[in-house]
């Protein structure tokens, strides 16, 4: 597979100089002929219109009733996207987010297995596409760091300093709206081929300049958390300090104390995380391969056929 991303900076630097510290931007990272819009009309028309495939901003979230419509295939009921209304509703300022994006277009895979393989993170896509408006969501941060790439047209970023560091998963900013730095670290445009990464719990706001299409790719990576769950399920379920009965009558300090101790000595074993460590590497990272069914064209062989010996009619 050959590379669409030009990072500018080695794998090394990056995760010891950006990688949950600091956002980081590359001009024309990629190439802007990379996706067009025949990419993108073929994605819509493929895709799985309801949610959490597809959603529809403008003002909020906009019902599915307004540009999903029913049909028949083969006589079984379908649900598609109602081309006219999606078109009226992308004139008109809203903004399509088609997620998993990376499941519909090879391209956009491609770039999600460069990601991954230069962060050491899970990656998936999600797309998203407007012709005009105010953008989608508002300031807001993100549960998991972000690489935007911007595939086609422009887009204006405000990006502002965490005020909440490494949120996890159900940590959203929908509460926290009011504590959005009021001076961006940055305010300025980019242009199709250009990337942003931002690390989780920074807050960005991203706005339409005409028509404009990005990715954004998300990366997950294992936290301390994770680990943590991982000695439950394994090394402390063979101590019965950790197995004890928590009761009303029984020594609660005392039980609570000794389990603790045990949770400290395996927390600091370096062979405990060696193999939480080594399990991660098996785990993630695999890019699913894809299949390749021209080159068993000429290796498989085709067993050679008898010659048809023409019968004279009786």
């Amino acid at each position: 597979m050959n590379n669409h991303i030009d990072f500018k900076i080695s794998k090394e630097e990056f995760i010891s100089n950006f990688a949950d510290r600091e956002m980081y931007i590359v001009r024309g990272a990629v190439s802007p002929s990379l996706l067009n819009w025949t990419d993108l009309d073929s994605a819509l028309y493929y895709i799985d219109p309801v949610a959490p495939h597809v959603r529809v901003h403008k003002n909020g979230l906009v019902s599915e009733a307004c540009y999903v419509e029913d049909c028949s295939v083969g006589g079984v009921p379908r649900k598609r996207l109602n081309t006219s209304a999606v078109q009226d509703l992308l004139s008109d300022g809203a903004t399509v987010v088609l997620n998993r994006i990376d499941a519909r277009l090879e391209r956009i895979r491609h770039l999600c297995a460069e990601v991954a393989k230069f962060t050491n993170a899970e990656t998936l896509a999600n797309g998203y596409l407007a012709f005009s408006g105010r953008g989608s969501f508002g300031p807001h941060w993100d549960t998991h760091d972000v690489m935007a790439i911007q595939l086609i047209g422009r887009k204006r970023w405000k990006v502002y300093k965490p005020t909440f560091h490494f949120p996890i998963s159900g940590q959203t900013s929908k509460e926290h709206k009011a504590d959005c730095p009021n001076e961006p670290v940055f305010d300025g445009v980019l242009e199709a081929g250009d990337l942003l990464y931002l690390p989780r719990g920074w807050w960005h706001d991203a706005v339409p300049i005409g028509e404009t299409f990005h990715v954004a790719i998300g990366m997950y990576t294992a936290t301390v958390l994770h680990y943590v769950a991982w000695l439950c399920q394994n090394s402390l379920l063979k101590h019965e300090e950790l197995r004890q009965s928590l009761r009303p009558e029984c020594d609660l300090e005392q039980a609570i104390v000794a389990a603790g101790k045990v949770l400290e000595k395996q927390l600091n074993d370096p062979k405990q995380l060696a193999l939480f460590m080594e399990e991660l590497k098996r785990a993630s990272v695999k890019p699913h391969q894809p299949f390749s069914l021209e080159s068993l064209v000429t290796s498989v062989c085709t067993p050679e056929l008898e010659p048809i010996v023409p019968q004279e009619a009786s």
